[in-house]
């Protein structure tokens, strides 16, 4: 309980005490003032209260945005492109005059970089933006990171209701890492001119026997697209849908452009897990390409938008006022805008995203990339080449 939570109570009790003494008691006045200068005390915030994690979010971001800007900049670890850097690195360069300064590279890459560093001694990144698994399984268990929970201020960033399903994004249980993209991965294409899009409305539709040898896919035994199809709808049919759907023979690929192509051209009927960046390109070519959209529902990625900050940072401040920036709805909309990809957050105009890039309402996700997902990918791998071994021979 806030110890001014008991506030009202005590006024009263002082009052009734003080209506109770004689008039006049030489006792009243001194009474009186012992009453006043317990309430004044209650009343008034301690240093830690003025200025710490309980003070008004308003102080308290006040006083990080101003050390924030005496540090000057911030560096960012980063997976995503040049899209990434325009999107955040403009808007907090525009707000707050602080600089950005960015490291490029893959995943793996760059967490093996981090670690190299650290070893020496060196602590040069402040915030790390990329895919999860270099977070979760490199930087995480190492000790690397700072605990992302208590350095988000802002109400707008912290409010759940602002987030998909009322949810906030964390990845993990620590709560050291968090989403912030939520795009729609598409689990089937069909070409129309052979396949009525109203023949395949569930993902039962894919077992008939009319679509045998008539099947492409991303090869599901690989990390990528076919890996997350396997995981992502294992989750949502089960384990015999999976081996049922080897029964139809499809034609494993790990070109994903190809596979695209195949199903446009029509040298197949349906293509599963196709990378949706390829799909545009086709269509607007005036391919006869649908997606598919199964009854049953589909599952969401976050990509390369997953967010963590660096235990020890050397401008910490700095990355405070980054992680809580890039959450808000401004910056998550000019980062929607310039990537094309759904933020996590569900409280933002999607107008000026592709269709095939929109969570579509009535469809229930699954969310996919979570640290359960992650510790299990090479057991769930290893299960899905048992299944799908066969077709390789």
């Amino acid at each position: 309980m806030k110890k001014t939570d008991w506030l009202p109570t005590f006024c009263l009790l002082i009052l009734f005490i003080f209506t109770l003494s004689p008039a006049g008691a030489a006792d009243k006045p001194t009474l009186f003032s012992w009453a006043a200068g317990r309430i004044a005390n209650l009343v008034t915030p301690g240093p830690a209260e003025a200025a710490g994690p309980g003070a008004p979010w308003e102080a308290q971001w006040e006083k990080t945005v101003a050390a924030a800007k005496k540090e000057g900049k911030v560096v960012i670890y980063s997976s995503g492109g040049k899209e990434t850097q325009t999107a955040f690195g403009d808007g907090l360069k525009k707000n707050f005059g602080i600089e950005t300064d960015w490291v490029g590279g893959r995943g793996p890459a760059l967490s093996e970089k981090i670690m190299r560093e650290r070893s020496a001694g060196l602590h040069i990144a402040d915030v790390v933006i990329g895919a999860s698994q270099p977070a979760l399984m490199t930087l995480k268990p190492a000790g690397a990171l700072q605990k992302l929970e208590g350095e988000l201020i802002l109400p707008e960033v912290i409010d759940p209701k602002a987030w998909l399903y009322g949810e906030f994004p964390w990845l993990d249980k620590d709560r050291y890492i968090l989403a912030f993209m939520a795009y729609p991965d598409t689990t089937y294409i069909m070409n129309t001119n052979m396949v009525p899009p109203s023949e395949l409305t569930s993902f039962k539709d894919l077992l008939d026997p009319k679509w045998k040898g008539k099947i492409v896919m991303d090869d599901p035994t690989f990390p990528g697209s076919g890996g997350a199809f396997f995981i992502g709808i294992s989750k949502i049919m089960g384990l015999d849908f999976m081996r049922q759907l080897v029964k139809q023979e499809p034609v494993l690929t790990r070109n994903r452009r190809l596979l695209v192509e195949w199903v446009a051209r029509g040298k197949y009927a349906i293509g599963l897990a196709p990378h949706t960046p390829f799909l545009a390109g086709f269509q607007n070519a005036g391919a006869p390409l649908a997606i598919g959209r199964a009854k049953e529902g589909s599952y969401f990625n976050s990509g390369i938008g997953i967010l963590s900050l660096m235990k020890e940072a050397p401008h910490p401040n700095a990355a405070r006022v980054f992680a809580n920036w890039i959450l808000t709805k401004e910056a998550q909309i000019a980062h929607a805008k310039i990537t094309q990809q759904q933020s996590y957050r569900d409280d933002i105009p999607i107008d000026y995203l592709a269709p095939i890039r929109r969570r579509d309402p009535d469809i229930k996700y699954t969310r996919l990339v979570t640290e359960e997902y992650l510790q299990n990918y090479r057991s769930n791998l290893k299960l899905s080449k048992e299944i799908f071994e066969p077709l390789k021979k």
